[in-house]
């Protein structure tokens, strides 16, 4: 096993070091460390003026069976300098190997860069980080002698990367697969936690299928089970509340009752920004013409309605045709079968209430973002790009993007939303 180190220029005294049990007397915690976990190998980084200075002691305190690998490093005078030697901190080790890091000794900058590598080797899943070691000499019992130097094992604090970066990814895509696996990791027979990673992967797939009303219920559970098993994680990750309260704030908008017709338009809003600010756009405006049929239904005052007939023939033909008439269309007449201008006559019982009881200026608005987001934009992302005359990329988040301040003046109007 490697072990990869530092060394810098300050003064350095013999102590015991200790760690889960061990006591090893060494000047420099690398060789302790060394030790404590059989190392094989030691490349450790340095300076000029450190190789000069202090290697060639500590070379000596290197024990025979040992192979130790001197690497010289800048000083980390700017920014340039300290990726150079993040570079060659990355370079010194190969895939698949098993790597201890001791980050006790350097400059000050150096123990930070050991961290931030092994994060990043960690998360590239390159090597196999055993342990991040630091002997913590300032805050040694000096009460004996010699002095006792805790070790203290920071791996789980890449752990604790694991579960940020996770969650980050939930909450932003939707993919929990991450983060179920590392509440699943942590289990260990609890119930409570196992039903939790089974929740954010229910809710996962309700998002990335676009399925509201499922996501409703789902991410209601979700915030439950977390809340139950709050008390277990955060035993074996203590940041979790941290992140618990981060999911629930993010999926609780979501949520809404099952006979709320109007906080089901606001959940359902809610969960169209948070598609189109993730850049999921199809499931966006996928869903924007759903809801604008649920928020013409809730305008009409009429219950909500999940049926195909309904929707289609009832809410969406009503606004196709007034689209039709907005526009003076011509349609091909059912009965002579020539083509004619649509007319007031044409439209279905409720294009009619709506046209004769709205004001103009409410109803082209709702118009207007039917043609853009449903017309254009959604069946264009639904048949792939499929089509006689598809909107271009640029075009699709063009629309997608001035449709949503649209949706919030029709929420306002049709008193969905204060």
């Amino acid at each position: 096993m490697k072990l990869l180190t530092f060394l810098g220029t300050g003064n350095y005294s013999e102590t015991a070091y200790t760690w889960n049990g061990q006591m090893h007397l060494a000047k420099y915690a690398p060789i302790a460390t060394a030790k404590i976990v059989n190392i094989t190998s030691i490349t450790v980084f340095l300076t000029e003026e450190v190789h000069q200075k202090i290697y060639p002691n500590f070379e000596q305190s290197v024990p025979t069976n040992i192979k130790v690998n001197p690497i010289p490093v800048d000083l980390g005078k700017n920014e340039i300098e300290l990726w150079k030697i993040f570079d060659v901190i990355s370079r010194s080790v190969n895939s698949d190997e098993k790597i201890v890091f001791d980050i006790t000794h350097g400059l000050r900058s150096f123990p930070l860069l050991g961290l931030l590598v092994a994060a990043f080797l960690r998360a590239s899943q390159k090597v196999n980080i055993q342990h991040v070691f630091y002997g913590a000499y300032d805050v040694r019992d000096q009460s004996s002698t010699p002095h006792r130097t805790p070790i203290f094992d920071l791996t789980p604090m890449l752990a604790l990367l694991d579960w940020t970066n996770a969650t980050n990814r939930f909450v932003k895509t939707g993919d929990a697969r991450n983060l179920a696996d590392l509440m699943e990791q942590v289990a260990d027979g609890n119930t409570d936690v196992s039903s939790a990673a089974q929740s954010v992967q229910d809710v996962s797939m309700a998002a990335f299928l676009c399925q509201p009303l499922p996501l409703a219920q789902k991410s209601k559970d979700l915030i439950n089970s977390l809340e139950k098993a709050k008390d277990s994680l955060q035993a074996k990750v203590p940041p979790f509340e941290l992140l618990r309260k981060r999911i629930t704030d993010d999926f609780s908008p979501f949520v809404h009752e099952k006979d709320d017709f109007k906080g089901l338009l606001q959940a359902q809003l809610n969960l169209i920004k948070w598609y189109h600010k993730n850049n999921q756009l199809i499931q966006a405006m996928t869903l924007v013409r759903e809801w604008l049929i649920n928020a013409v239904t809730f305008k009409l005052e009429l219950p909500f309605s999940s049926q195909h007939q309904i929707r289609e023939e009832q809410i969406a033909r009503a606004i196709s045709g007034l689209s039709l008439l907005k526009s003076k269309s011509n349609i091909t007449d059912a009965t002579t079968k020539e083509k004619r201008r649509f007319l007031i006559s044409d439209l279905n019982d409720q294009g009619y209430e709506i046209y004769t009881k709205w004001d103009a200026i409410l109803w082209r608005k709702l118009v207007n973002v039917w043609f853009k987001s449903v017309n254009d934009v959604r069946n264009t992302l639904n048949h792939a790009g499929y089509q006689a005359q598809p909107k271009s990329i640029e075009g699709i988040v063009k629309c997608a993007n001035e449709t949503m301040p649209m949706l919030d003046e029709l929420a306002y109007d049709f008193g969905i939303q204060p």
